[in-house]
């Protein structure tokens, strides 16, 4: 595709054929008349024209038409050659712009019959002077062709600008580039900026699209703690973070890095850098926010302090507190402090490594888990047999919630694909619950049949509203037959 700065005029080949006979044409004439090159015997400077003056500023100019055609023309092929390098228009502005002026020169020479060093002289002082007042102009042009030609930027590049005596970077796109000026778009607010080009040439700045393929805009955050929390197990929970954004997100690169860089008065600064696709347009902002609240999710199922003293946080390692600090996840958002308290007082831990199978599906296994740490795997058979990973679970996640409160059978072998930590609770651990309070169950059947809607919406974009209530019922006659054969 040839952009909008790189296209010229230029005469088709037939029109340069036919230049290119008129000078010979004019080139036999001329030789009837005494020489092949007419110029050579004119003179112009006794204000008398004869038939050979005409014809000599004919050939002149037909002469200086010609080879700006065939300048042209060879750009042109040379672009089409190596469209990877092309030569921008204002390069062929130039060009045509000093084929003209040599001819000019040279034709003002033979036909006045000047002296060539006084010309020169004289020339070269009033460029001299033009060269001083429009310097600025010069330098911008001159700044525009380094652009152009040196690949620096071109239209629809990304630029990486680093703004301030703090280098804060500010992202924006090329949409324009003019002789004298370039365009740049912010990717953040939309904000129109114009630089001159030598201006530019002068700032502090990366070019992402000139990159290396594949890379896109690389972007950061930092988050500080105590220095009493384990940074090894932080670095850990980091970094599933960000495998989970990545997999979620299809505007995230597969890059990232995280870990500790700085100790700063009794508390750890970690930073969490990741790659975005340029193409996608995404302020930082945004991009921020997810990772930051997949983040501060994962730290609070690893039970990470977050304050900044461990006495000011008291116990986080328990189970209970474990459990209540994910008391709106699934059925728990149905359950009082009192409900979860008894559920915590029953419920238990789970540790697997990683390959162990968690889940084996179309097994009736009456218990739930809860993700604490790590990452969980769906697994199904392929053709050959062999079982692969649909689909990764998260920290905050819950698994098997339907075989708990309904009985269903497993649904899916889940497999674990890192060490993880979980809460399971079972059948016998929420049974005394539901006796003490049965209406907790329509209460849970609605949760369920809820985020069934939700989840169904989202999928397919239809309205589930109006069959939630028939669903809720169904669920609340499944836990009913489970619990308590009614």
């Amino acid at each position: 595709m040839v952009l909008k700065h790189e296209k010229f005029f230029a005469l088709p080949k037939w029109a340069l054929i036919l230049l290119i006979a008129l000078n010979i044409v004019v080139a036999i004439y001329a030789y009837t008349l005494g020489d092949i090159f007419a110029f050579i015997g004119a003179d112009l400077s006794d204000a008398q024209f004869s038939e050979i003056d005409i014809i000599a500023v004919v050939q002149i100019v037909l002469i200086a038409v010609t080879a700006d055609a065939a300048f042209r023309r060879t750009v042109i092929n040379l672009n089409r050659i190596n469209p990877g390098k092309r030569i921008p228009n204002i390069i062929v502005t130039a060009g045509s712009l000093i084929i003209m002026s040599l001819i000019g020169l040279a034709g003002f020479i033979l036909l006045y019959d000047h002296n060539l060093t006084g010309l020169l002289a004289a020339s070269g002082g009033v460029g001299l002077g033009l060269g001083y007042v429009f310097r600025d102009r010069i330098a911008d042009i001159v700044a525009s062709v380094s652009l152009q030609t040196d690949g620096l930027a071109a239209l629809g590049d990304y630029i990486v600008i680093f703004e301030g005596d703090e280098r804060i970077p500010e992202t924006y796109e090329v949409i324009q580039m003019e002789h004298r000026l370039i365009t740049l778009k912010g990717t953040t607010y939309g904000l129109i900026k114009k630089f001159y080009n030598n201006k530019f040439l002068e700032l502090d700045y990366i070019n992402v699209t000139k990159q290396e393929p594949n890379r896109g805009f690389r972007r950061h955050l930092t988050i500080s703690l105590g220095s009493h929390c384990d940074s090894e197990k932080v670095t850990e929970i980091l970094n599933l973070a960000m495998e989970c954004v990545i997999s979620k997100n299809k505007f995230f690169r597969n890059w990232y890095l995280c870990g500790a860089f700085d100790l700063k008065g009794g508390h750890v600064e970690y930073i969490v850098r990741y790659e975005c696709d340029p193409n996608l347009d995404l302020p930082k902002e945004l991009t921020n926010c997810l990772v930051l609240n997949t983040i501060m999710l994962f730290l609070k199922a690893g039970a990470i302090d977050l304050t900044s003293s461990p006495n000011e946080a008291g116990a986080q390692l328990d189970l209970k507190n474990r459990l209540t600090a994910f008391a709106s996840l699934g059925f728990l958002a149905a359950l009082n402090e009192e409900d979860l308290t008894y559920l915590a007082q029953h419920a238990h831990f789970v540790r697997t490594s990683a390959g162990e199978q968690l889940i084996a599906k179309g097994h009736e296994a009456y218990s739930m888990y809860l993700l604490l740490e790590g990452r969980l795997e769906v697994k199904v058979p392929n053709a050959e047999g062999k079982s692969i990973a649909v689909a990764s679970i998260w920290p905050g996640d819950i698994v098997g919630e339907m075989s708990l409160l309904t009985g269903a059978p497993r649904s899916a072998d889940v497999f674990s694909g890192t060490s993880a930590l979980m809460i399971e609770i079972e059948k016998d651990d929420i049974s005394p619950i539901l006796e003490r309070r049965p209406q907790l169950i329509q209460n849970i059947s609605d949760v369920l049949a809820q985020r069934a809607a939700h989840n169904e919406r989202v999928k397919s974009g239809a309205d589930q509203d109006k069959n939630t209530s028939e669903n809720s019922k169904n669920i609340a006659k499944k836990i009913l037959k489970f619990f308590f054969n009614k």
